[in-house]
């Protein structure tokens, strides 16, 4: 009976983790291997289409800040190379954006020459009827020390280390 019940139990918790995975968006680290950087023309053209993108997914933007940005434009900014009107900037080098509406987004380097050398990215986002959860908020550390409460994925975890 205890068997049945720690496999019932370990089902359970699986199908909750796969749940959460499938829940959650995907990472795309912009140009790959390459990062963000001046590339040939195309190039973030031909990487945007390889993929799918959904709401939900995030956008991780890699580059050297000494050199470089990320200028989010509307399409005008975008077809046009003008970071004037930019919609938000990042500068930190590592810098992460979350797709949270179906609509296109449009990224440039707002170094001059750099959009114009090709480092522009347009996302098509894909229409997607599947709900998106927003990932969890960070874990307050100094709470849990004072016995907060428990962090969702920390109690599933625990929870599996003691039924084996």
């Amino acid at each position: 009976m205890a068997s049945l019940l720690r496999k019932t139990m370990g089902l359970s918790l699986f199908l909750v983790l796969v749940s959460l995975k499938l829940s959650f968006g995907a990472v795309y680290e912009v140009g790959d291997d390459k990062g963000w950087t001046v590339n040939d023309k195309s190039y973030y053209t031909g990487w945007a289409k390889s993929k799918k993108f959904h709401v939900g997914d995030v956008l991780l933007f890699r580059y050297d800040k000494q050199i470089h940005n990320v200028v989010q434009v509307d399409k005008k900014g975008y077809h046009k190379c003008n970071a004037a009107k930019p919609i938000a900037g990042f500068n930190t080098g590592h810098d992460s954006v979350t797709i949270r509406s179906d609509e296109h987004l449009y990224f440039i380097c707002g170094t001059p020459g750099h959009c114009e050398a090709g480092q522009k990215l347009r996302i098509k986002v894909s229409r997607s009827k599947v709900p998106v959860v927003e990932p969890p908020p960070p874990i307050n550390q100094a709470s849990f020390a004072r016995g907060g409460s428990c962090p969702l994925l920390l109690c599933i975890v625990i929870l599996v280390i003691g039924l084996f």
